[in-house]
């Protein structure tokens, strides 16, 4: 039985995981933040005509009645990288793969204005697509284009014509419950900003509690007009782990700093939803003194030490080096990856074959490139049955040293039950 209470200190209505998942993506990414990477509305890479094409879109700059209030341009960098990787080394089956950069300014009909444009460019598939909505999949699907990372939204995590990596926010918030869990933690609760959708949090924890019985879990808000943080943190004590899962970096820091000053330790867990450079410039060391676990489903782009992860570093500075190195640039870079992967030995590659390529990647023999656990599109998570097309749950333990990420032992494993992916 779900467990999830409401902390009387409150100074998402409960829906299916679907409606669920978009409240949290929507409340996560309005926190984030990247740098520059070029990439207009419409440019190609390349003009050859025997070249395989592939569109990416996003927020790539801010336009009027954007959906953020930041851009991501790194998200075009990384695909962009990745494919003049691939081509330096030869292309796919002798052929160059030509990124085009479709960017939809934040507005709510851009990415299916760029899906529209994806048709009509007769693209082989999408790569590393970004949009709130997801409304452009129907307009994918209806031309049988598959989208290739996708970000882990409601439709992308049940459109047939999507093959997302991760699970986004969702598996991020899971695993940072599960992480407190599998230590021992019998109640957990979650400090996050005050919304109307907190209650869909209850639909995607679910799964983690059944992993772990008799875990329960209370939601602690923090109100818009809050200004002493103390009476939030007092009652966040009162359970046995804290899961930071704030929207904003200043609440983040603020609601640190008056948990460290409380001289309470308590064992506490956020995500790379969260903990993104902003946050690790404003209060690295205070993450390292309370020894926060990071949850994430890429591997950190400072472990340079990986072999994979020195590649991207590599590719995107020789691409774009101001470009921002994150979740975001990594899961660009890693589908044109992957798309390489699949279609390299396909006697002819059509959106049909990719797609029909990737549904056959199974869990026995999955695609391994690295930053990212092994992918696999053949089981759809256990876990998450109103998810159809979450693959791939699994996350990787992170700390914070000198303000930087690293991973706690470099293993991913399942968001919902830790174990071992």
């Amino acid at each position: 039985m779900l467990s999830l209470t409401r902390s009387p200190c409150r100074h998402r209505r409960t829906a299916g995981s679907a409606a669920a998942l978009a409240a949290v993506c929507a409340v996560a990414l309005s926190a984030c933040a990247s740098s520059g990477s070029s990439g207009s509305s419409g440019t190609s890479a390349g003009t050859d005509p025997s070249a395989y094409r592939l569109m990416v879109f996003g927020e790539f700059s801010v336009g009027p009645g954007a959906q953020l209030p930041t851009a991501y341009s790194e998200i075009a960098t990384g695909a962009e990288a990745a494919a003049a990787v691939i081509n330096k080394a030869g292309g796919v089956n002798g052929h160059k793969v030509d990124i085009t950069v479709c960017d939809t300014k934040g507005s709510p009909n851009g990415a299916t204005s760029c899906a529209y444009q994806a048709v009509q460019d007769k693209v082989v598939a999408v790569v590393g697509s970004l949009d709130l909505t997801g409304s452009y999949m129907s307009v994918l699907q209806q031309a049988g284009i598959p989208a290739i990372g996708p970000y882990a939204i409601a439709q992308t995590l049940v459109n047939t014509y999507s093959y997302p990596l991760y699970g986004g926010s969702a598996t991020n918030l899971a695993g940072s419950v599960s992480t407190l869990a599998k230590q021992g933690v019998k109640s957990i609760s979650i400090v996050a900003n005050q919304s109307a959708g907190l209650a869909a949090l209850a639909p995607l924890l679910k799964p983690v509690q059944q992993h772990y019985p008799g875990l329960t879990i209370s939601l602690d808000p923090i109100a818009s007009t809050t200004v002493d943080l103390a009476p939030v943190v007092a009652q966040a004590n009162r359970s046995d782990g804290i899961v930071l899962a704030t929207n904003n970096a200043a609440t983040a820091v603020e609601f640190l700093k008056t948990e460290q000053e409380s001289g309470v330790k308590k064992p506490i867990a956020a995500s790379t939803t969260q903990v993104d450079q902003q946050l690790l410039a404003q209060a690295g060391s205070l993450l390292q003194q309370l020894n926060v676990r990071v949850v994430g489903a890429w591997l950190p782009s400072t472990d340079t030490q990986n072999a994979a992860v020195a590649a991207f570093d590599r590719a995107m500075s020789a691409q774009d080096p101001s470009a921002a190195k994150d979740d975001f640039s990594m899961d660009s870079y890693a589908s044109v990856e992957l798309f390489s992967k699949v279609a390299g030995g396909l006697s002819e590659v059509t959106s049909a074959t990719v797609r029909s390529a990737l549904a056959s990647v199974t869990a026995s023999a999955p695609v391994n490139l690295g930053l990212v656990a092994p992918l696999q599109f053949a089981t759809p998570s256990a876990d998450a049955s109103n998810l159809p097309r979450l693959f791939n749950p699994d996350v990787v333990i992170e700390s914070v040293q000198d303000s930087k990420l690293v991973p706690a032992n470099g293993k991913f494993v399942n968001a919902y039950s830790q174990q071992q992916a």
